[in-house]
């Protein structure tokens, strides 16, 4: 599993991460459950953690050393991107035989693409995002949008299996993506536990009173 811009042991946090470093994660400890051997690849970004851990007898993280020792946005990333490949074709994972690269979000994708001209290999990319779909939501356009583009239709026209978690993503891919034309593109929704997961609030009285209740329960 390419996860180059998340590292899936890492929390969620408020101005930090979202969720998808813990859909990478729990469908990694899902799939090892199966008895699939499962290696995460993602970049370090703390100078605490080791480059290398073996997380059980079937599954393991391997962190590239490249950029600052911190977090960074995809589009932050993308100066490195030549550099980032280049460490993941050094390690030494390329050697087993894999049945599938999942990669996830678009800088892992693009990754993933290098990496199969070299080891041919089923490529599996989970979207996350379209960049395409922030621009025509108006938002500011960045230096890296041109790269984005250019890499994630690489990535669009050419992974084996495109998934994406809603079918309105779905729908938006066909749309802003004209280029794209295969059929190659599941659903597959994210779970939510409506134990911990709320509708976002309408209003600040909606919040307080939800937390309220929340509190209440957790004394019951």
């Amino acid at each position: 599993m390419l996860c180059l811009t998340d590292d899936p042991l890492d929390p969620p946090g408020w101005e930090r991460f979202g969720g998808g470093h813990l859909f990478v994660f729990d469908l990694g400890r899902y799939l090892v459950r199966l008895g699939w051997r499962v290696d995460y690849i993602t970049r370090l970004n703390a100078p605490s953690k080791r480059m290398y851990e073996d997380l059980g007898p079937l599954s393991s993280i391997t962190r590239a050393n490249v950029g600052p020792t911190e977090d960074l946005t995809p589009l932050a990333l993308h100066s490195y991107f030549e550099e980032i490949v280049a460490a993941v074709r050094q390690m030494d994972f390329l050697q087993n035989p894999y049945d599938v690269i999942h990669s996830h979000n678009w800088l892992s994708g693009a990754v993933a693409r290098r990496l199969i001209s070299a080891v041919p290999v089923r490529h599996i990319h989970s979207i996350l995002s379209l960049g395409r779909t922030r621009l025509a939501l108006g938002e500011e356009a960045t230096e890296g949008d041109g790269v984005r583009d250019r890499l994630e239709l690489d990535v669009f026209l050419n992974a084996d299996v495109l998934l994406t978690v809603a079918p309105s993503e779905r729908n938006d891919l066909h749309k802003l993506y004209p280029e794209v034309k295969h059929d190659r593109v599941a659903v597959v929704p994210y779970g939510v536990d409506p134990q911990h997961f709320y509708p976002r609030p309408e209003c600040p009285e909606d919040f307080v009173l939800r937390q309220a209740r929340r509190s209440s329960q957790r004394r019951d």
